[in-house]
Parts: C-alpha cells; structure tokens; sequence
C-alpha cells in the first residue's frame, strides 16, 4: 500500500473548485512513475525478508 501511486481523484477535486489543476497532475504522474520502481523493490524487499527469517 506504502509503494502504490497517490489518488487521481485529487485532480478532480482540483478541477470542480476551478483551481490550477497542473501541479495536481504532475505529482499524480510522477507518483505512478515512481511506482512502477518502488512496487517491485517493496515485494523483492518483503521476499529477501521471508526468505532469511
């Protein structure tokens, strides 16, 4: 759940109080690039742990 991209739905909000809604963006798009590494590090992390306890 740590590792999974923020909620688009902040954009939305952002856009129905007519508000800028491009920083809303780019931070929703960076966090689901930056998921796409941290989800995959976060299981072989959990894993390394299964496996040496």
């Amino acid at each position: 759940m740590t590792s999974c991209p923020v909620a688009g739905l902040v954009v939305l909000f952002t856009l129905e109080s007519k508000g800028d809604a491009e920083p809303g963006i780019l931070l929703v798009s960076l966090s689901t690039i930056l998921s796409l590494i941290t989800i995959p590090f976060i299981i072989f992390f959990l894993n390394f742990l299964h496996l040496n306890s």
